[in-house]
């Protein structure tokens, strides 16, 4: 009996063991399977997670190499209402033109319209009156924004280096070192850092004008070039070199920052043989009576339009009237 009592007991014990190691394993098995599980479902989420960055990366990096005109000209088109958007090619990249074609049953030509540096197409005032106008009156219109131009001052001239004494090598005697002289080269010397200011200003605007310039002339007949403020100059220096040939040109605040190129400016209409219209507001009204004065073009009007700032606000209508009836009078039925 004493045998059989201790057998039970040692059984008894031998199954609470079993089922007490049993449930250890099992809640161990649980747990890690529980792990798993997290691990299994977490990594596809990482990885896509991953995937997204890298995209966001991706993405990124391609925005840093787009330039920065074409951005802007993006954001434009994405804005126009009732113009189209005509795309041009320039080498790998591209730039926009508001376009807007004639609304009357006979074309007269095209009139291009290049804003002032740092404007745009649609920026309010005048530009985008006429654009759309225009076409009322016979006349496709054609409008760019202008490329991101230089016209920053030269930097500053290094100073002499002061005058030290120097020891001959054959005396005790000292003899002055001759100062040295300051830089001179197209960095420090205004009138070599202007020119070359100008002629890179000049050779950006020049690339987007021959493409505009074809794409006009593929629509049939003359074209006459309007231009508001350093834009307007950079124009009539290509102009006066002969190296655009528009049938007419329209300045608008014709301005430049240099005080040396805005001299340059009465010399080089003088030069032009086409007809010319010169608006111009309160704000230029001096260098407009330079103008004037200095001009023996018989083709050449000046005209004062009331209107704040560049972009005559205020006098928009009245600077289209003006603009029409000069178009009538110089190329209607041309």
């Amino acid at each position: 009996m004493v045998i059989q009592n201790s057998n039970q007991n040692s059984s008894q014990k031998a199954q609470h063991l079993i089922s007490s190691f049993s449930c250890k394993e099992a809640l161990s098995l649980a747990i890690g399977l529980l792990i798993v599980s997290l691990l299994v479902f977490c990594y596809p989420i990482q990885a896509a997670e991953d995937d997204d960055t890298a995209d966001a990366v991706e993405e990124t990096i391609d925005n840093t190499t787009v330039p920065m005109d074409l951005i802007k000209d993006r954001a434009i088109a994405s804005q126009l209402r009732g113009s189209e958007a005509k795309w041009l090619t320039l080498g790998d990249t591209e730039f926009l033109g508001v376009f807007n074609e004639n609304k009357t049953n006979h074309a007269f030509g095209s009139i291009l319209i290049l804003p002032a540096p740092g404007s745009t197409p649609l920026e309010q005032g005048v530009l985008p009156v006429l654009a759309k106008e225009l076409p009322k009156k016979g006349w496709h219109s054609l409008s760019f924004t202008t490329p991101q131009l230089d016209f920053s001052g030269p930097s500053p001239k290094f100073p002499a280096t002061k005058i030290m004494p120097k020891m001959d090598e054959s005396s005790e005697e000292t003899k002055p070192q001759a100062a040295e002289q300051p830089m001179k080269n197209g960095l420090s010397d205004p009138k070599v850092w202007f020119e070359k200011q100008q002629t890179k200003n000049m050779e950006l605007i020049l690339e987007r004008l021959l493409m505009a310039e074809a794409e006009l002339l593929r629509q049939g007949g003359q074209y006459v070039l309007i231009a508001q403020g350093a834009s307007a100059e950079l124009v009539l220096e290509l102009i006066s070199s002969k190296v655009i040939k528009p049938s007419g040109f329209i300045s608008l605040n014709i301005r430049h920052t240099n005080s040396q190129r805005e001299l340059q400016i009465p010399q080089n209409l003088a030069a032009v043989q086409m007809p010319i219209l010169d608006l111009y507001n309160n704000s230029y009204m001096q260098e407009a009576e330079v103008r004037k004065l200095l001009q023996k073009n018989t083709k050449y009007r000046q005209i004062y339009i009331p209107g704040n700032g560049i972009n005559f606000r205020g006098s928009e209508a009245l600077l289209t009237r003006r603009v029409s009836g000069w178009l009538k009078n110089n190329f209607l039925g041309k």
